[in-house]
């Protein structure tokens, strides 16, 4: 995730031809304080500031719904190029159903 936070402030300045710093770059973590997400999010902001990449960088916490309040913010936000949203890959989905078990006896072997 951090590389797509980088990448999505780095290619922008690569294009425009100059090394000028993003302002006002808001990155939203739709989990409480404290978690991983926030930690990870708090971390790139300060290698982002800290290289001169963007000037300070705010992070902000929107949790709720296992992080559809976060991603409804960002969805009403569309178009927004200043607003990242840190966030990991889980899984969604239901999951397999367990192989059933055999409930034949056990094959004897003959011998013979």
């Amino acid at each position: 995730m951090l590389v797509l936070a980088l990448a999505a402030v780095v290619v922008p300045i690569v294009l425009t031809g100059g090394p000028r710093p993003l302002s006002d770059l808001r990155i939203l973590v739709p989990n409480p304080p404290g978690g991983g997400y926030d930690v990870t999010a708090r971390s790139a902001a300060k290698v982002l500031s800290d290289n001169g990449i963007t000037g300070p960088v705010e992070v902000f916490n929107l949790s709720g719904a296992g992080g559809i309040a976060g991603l409804g913010r960002i969805e009403g936000e569309a178009g927004n190029g200043r607003l990242l949203m840190s966030m990991g890959l889980g899984w969604s989905g239901r999951p397999p159903r367990a192989t059933p078990r055999s409930r034949s006896p056990t094959p004897r072997r003959s011998h013979g």
